[in-house]
């Protein structure tokens, strides 16, 4: 009497959490075994909950030149040149330079120096989807960048604003552009008053919103940080956090200097020199 086979199967939870663990590139591949697994691995609740894992097991640094962009591991040893990873990115294009304009769930938002050539690429995979021409003003104006993911409508965009100055410090005018990925088009949004100058060129990305120190025109100081909120698609000002200057009340010089904003951890954090250290100010609750 012939023996009846079973054949083993692997319930579909089981199947999910197998393929949470392999790497991008081996993925793409398995797209094709089925349509089913094509389905699978094409929706976003996957993609969101790969790149989750992804993230809780291996940190990396980008790492950005005008030439080159580069990656290394979180906790590789100091100072360890052969630790950089170079990235190949297929739409480089010979002597142009290339601008990081932002990172996000693994996805990279670059620019060429010429202000018109943006893409969105997938380091993982090497895919990348060039953009519209945002067709803002032409090269002799100030420009500033930002990208990130609106969590509301599920979208990627992009926001380029062009300064035209008189001289540092005067400026004439100003003009903003944000894309949508879903909508695939550029649209023209109000940007900050003439007399406001965002610091830095590239936004940090916290809390669904855009980042930058602002340089007032008159005075000449810098005073407040101003955010991009992705979801309402307006600009919006934040207080600076505040400094206890009575902890130093015994020291004879105190010289104090802003040096910038990063996002530590998923939190905003202002970096605050001071005359012999450093001092970082985390924002705990956003925008407390």
């Amino acid at each position: 009497m012939a023996m009846a086979r079973t054949v083993m199967t692997l319930s579909e939870d089981m199947i999910v959490e197998i393929l949470l663990r392999l790497p991008v590139k081996i993925l793409a591949r398995f797209r094709c075994v089925s349509k089913h697994w094509r389905s699978l691995i094409s929706d976003p609740q996957f993609a969101k909950r790969h790149f989750k894992r992804a993230s809780e097991h291996t940190q990396k640094i980008l790492l950005s030149t005008p030439s080159t962009l580069g990656f290394i591991e979180i906790d590789a040893p100091f100072w360890d040149a052969s630790a950089v990873r170079d990235l190949f990115f297929r739409f480089k294009q010979r002597g142009r330079a290339v601008k990081t304009v932002g990172s996000c769930n693994g996805l990279v938002c670059v620019a060429l120096y010429n202000h018109k050539d943006f893409y969105i690429w997938n380091p993982s995979t090497e895919a990348h989807r060039k953009l519209p021409d945002p067709e803002v003003s032409p090269d002799g104006g100030t420009y500033k960048y930002g990208f990130g993911y609106d969590s509301s409508s599920g979208d990627y965009k992009v926001l380029v604003a062009s300064y035209v100055a008189r001289n540092p410090g005067h400026f004439l005018g100003s003009e903003g552009k944000l894309f949508s990925l879903k909508g695939n088009s550029w649209i023209r949004i109000q940007v900050l008053d003439n007399h406001i100058y965002l610091t830095t060129q590239a936004g940090i990305l916290c809390n669904s919103a855009l980042h930058w120190e602002v340089l007032l025109d008159e005075p000449y100081n810098c005073e407040m940080i101003v955010a991009f909120n992705l979801a309402e698609e307006k600009f919006v000002n934040v207080p600076y956090p505040p400094i206890p200057i009575e902890e130093y009340e015994e020291e004879e010089d105190i010289d104090i200097c802003f040096g910038g904003l990063r996002n530590l951890g998923g939190r905003l954090c202002c970096t605050c020199y001071r005359t012999n250290f450093v001092e970082l100010l985390v924002m705990m609750e956003y925008g407390v």
